[in-house]
C-alpha cells in the first residue's frame, strides 16, 4: 500500500480535492488536508488542518500538494517523492512560478492540468520518473553574520 498525503495548504483548492476523491486505484491510500476547500472528502481520511505538517508528511510515502513555497520546500528538503499541483483557483497565480521552477529543474512531477493528476501520482508511486535531488542552498551571508556577532561578543 502506498500512502499519499495530500495538502491544499491554507487556501481552498476544490479541484484538487475532487480529483483525489475520483482516483480509485488499488494500492493507493490517501489522507487529505483540505483547508478552506468547500469540498469535504468522503472517500478518504481527511482533516481540515494538521499540526506540524513537516512531521506529518514523514509518515507517508508520497506527497501531493499545492505549489505553496512552505510545503514544496519542506518536502524537497525531506527528500520525499512529490507531485506538485499549482492552485490556479487563487486570485494571484504565484504558485505557477514555483511550479514552473520545480518542473524546469526536474525536482518532481508537476501537474498543470488536473486531469493528468492520476497519471502523475502513478508515475511517482511506481517510480517510473527520474527526478533531480534538491540541494538546499544555505543562506549566503550566514558566515558574515556569525562573524559580526562573534566580534561584538569579544568587544
Amino acid at each position: 500500500m502506498i500512502r499519499c498525503f495530500v495538502t491544499v495548504g491554507t487556501s481552498s483548492f476544490d479541484s484538487l480535492v475532487r480529483a483525489i476523491e475520483a482516483i480509485q486505484v488499488d494500492g493507493l491510500e490517501f489522507f487529505i488536508q483540505y483547508g478552506f476547500s468547500s469540498v469535504k472528502p468522503q472517500r478518504h481520511n481527511s482533516a481540515e488542518w494538521v499540526a506540524d505538517l513537516s512531521a506529518r508528511i514523514k509518515e507517508y510515502d508520497l506527497v501531493v500538494c499545492h505549489a505553496g513555497a512552505g510545503t514544496v520546500y519542506s518536502t524537497l528538503e525531506l527528500g520525499l517523492p512529490m507531485v506538485v499541483v499549482p492552485n490556479t483557483e487563487r486570485v494571484d497565480l504565484h504558485q505557477l512560478e514555483l511550479a514552473k521552477y520545480i518542473f524546469d529543474n526536474g525536482y518532481s512531477e508537476v501537474v498543470f492540468n488536473i486531469h493528468e493528476l492520476e497519471h502523475a501520482i502513478l508515475k511517482v508511486a511506481n517510480q517510473t520518473g527520474t527526478y533531480q535531488k534538491y540541494k538546499k542552498e544555505e543562506f549566503f551571508v550566514m558566515p558574515e553574520i556569525v562573524s559580526i556577532i562573534e566580534q561584538r561578543e569579544i568587544e
